[in-house]
């Protein structure tokens, strides 16, 4: 069974999850009520389009590219809420805690590499179906965003902590099969 501090630590954690995931429903949803608006430089001009100024289909299609982050940040951050029950019940080397960590680890680096990508995709889709007037101005900041590199590079070391996670657990197999 986890100490007492180790259970408080696991309760913070599972709030901050569960808390996390109310922003990221709660900030997409303010989009759509709030009616924000897409903004783009093109010819050195400001661009702007109201979300809900666009066809159904566009809105929808535009929704779901929003969206995108927030779902894989969502199923990671369910991974972690999965590791917070394994912790709370003294389950810490497992198959389950090291696929738990696997996922995390894959939602960050999908998370990092949607991230980078979600933008010119979006321009293109926009372009594509004639919604701007032209191709924005290329910033290449919104291609190459280092915040984004910098998760993939947490999602890689998840990874690294998986993998000392399943050797844990094979050793922990092997002594107990010496025994």
């Amino acid at each position: 069974m986890p100490s007492q501090k180790l259970r408080q630590l696991i309760l913070i954690l599972r709030v901050l999850v569960y808390l996390v995931i109310l922003l990221q429903l709660v900030g997409f949803a303010s989009t759509y009520l709030a009616d924000e608006k897409i903004y783009l430089k093109i010819d050195g001009e400001i661009w702007e389009q109201r979300i809900l100024g666009l066809s159904i289909p566009h809105q929808i299609v535009i929704g779901i590219y929003m969206f995108i982050p927030s779902a894989i940040l969502i199923g990671g951050l369910l991974q972690i809420a999965g590791l917070c029950n394994h912790f709370a019940a003294g389950v810490i080397f497992s198959s389950e805690t090291v696929r738990n960590f696997k996922r995390f680890a894959m939602a960050l680096v999908l998370l990092g590499m949607v991230d980078m990508l979600i933008t010119p995709l979006l321009i293109g889709y926009l372009k594509l179906v004639d919604i701007t007037p032209a191709w924005p101005d290329v910033d290449l900041s919104l291609v190459l965003d280092l915040l984004s590199l910098e998760v993939v590079m947490v999602g890689v070391l998840f990874f690294v902590i998986a993998r000392i996670m399943e050797t844990g657990l094979a050793m922990k197999d092997e002594m107990e099969l010496t025994v």
